[in-house]
């Protein structure tokens, strides 16, 4: 018996070199899905969009349930008044 001295030894070299390209492609792709990831929130780390503008999300959930309740009639104008002014200044 020849071990290692016959047929089928040659090829080892082309099985690591696949399998350290195979590696660098999972960790180029982990990469990419963080670097993605952290594109999609909008804001850089100073608060601000990818242009350098600072970011405004537009009115807030609450505030559009109190528009849509004074345009349906639901609450009064005085009463609309008070609690807009009251989610105007925040916790």
């Amino acid at each position: 018996m020849m071990w290692g001295n016959g047929y089928g030894t040659g090829g080892m070299w082309l099985f690591g070199i696949m399998v350290f390209l195979g590696l660098i492609l999972v960790i180029g792709a982990v990469v990419w899905a963080i670097a993605r990831g952290n594109r999609g929130s909008g804001t850089g780390q100073n608060g601000s969009d990818r242009a350098g503008q600072p970011y405004n999300p537009g009115p807030s959930r609450a505030r559009q349930i109190l528009d849509d309740r004074y345009a349906r009639g639901e609450i009064d104008a005085k009463e609309y008044r008070d609690r807009r002014d009251a989610l105007s200044e925040g916790p």
